[in-house]
């Protein structure tokens, strides 16, 4: 796997290495709630405007903020969220590191997820990965706790920077993407609703 300056080249196609990437070559996974990172979030908790469903959907962590700047530009090509390849590596790393707290089928449920204070969302729930652009999803699975709001949420999710790869955490990304069904990939004409109420890096927020 070739890495450059800014991007990663990866089956044909083009992975730009966003964020402040600690790449290191699959140590153990974290113990426990991770050391937080010293990361950056300009959009602490009061800035959360949007929570999915209930207060049982609310205890799951369904908060959507905007994605910071650093992250702005992470995307993937259109083909990657179809590429067999890079979903059979990220179905491999998610039963490996994910599914204890996400569950097998992405429902939020695994053995380690049920005991945690802010439980997993459910990755099958297609409205909310549907509002989701891949810059969020691919933040999120890099800082996972370690920010704001989710630190101060009491979110036990690992900063996966710091123990995968670029490339395999866009792979954890497209493989969690079909939890919800949807078969085409990730991008915004396939998901006009992300347009409208998005986690990018244009100031919206949702």
């Amino acid at each position: 796997m070739a890495v450059f300056a800014a991007s990663l080249v990866v089956g044909g196609g083009l992975f730009p290495a966003a964020g402040r990437s600690h790449e290191q070559n699959h140590p153990a996974p974290p113990a426990g709630v991770p050391t937080p990172a010293k990361t950056r979030s300009d959009h602490p908790q009061s800035e959360v405007s949007h929570q999915h469903g209930d207060q049982d959907d609310q205890a799951q962590g369904h908060m959507h903020v905007p994605v910071p700047l650093e992250y702005g530009n992470a995307h993937i090509p259109s083909s990657a969220w179809t590429d067999p390849r890079l979903i059979a590596r990220g179905k491999q790393i998610f039963a490996e590191r994910c599914a204890v707290c996400h569950g097998d089928t992405g429902d939020g449920k695994g053995p380690a997820g049920m005991a945690l204070p802010l439980k997993p969302p459910d990755l099958r729930d297609a409205r909310m990965i549907n509002e989701m652009t891949g810059n969020y999803w691919f933040w999120r699975v890099s800082e996972g706790g370690a920010v704001e709001p989710f630190k101060a949420a009491g979110s036990a999710m690992p900063a996966w920077k710091d123990v995968l790869p670029v490339e395999d955490r866009w792979a954890v990304v497209v493989y969690q993407h079909t939890f919800s069904g949807h078969a085409g990939p990730h991008v915004t004409s396939e998901h006009p609703e992300s347009v409208m109420s998005p986690h990018d890096s244009s100031g919206h927020r949702h």
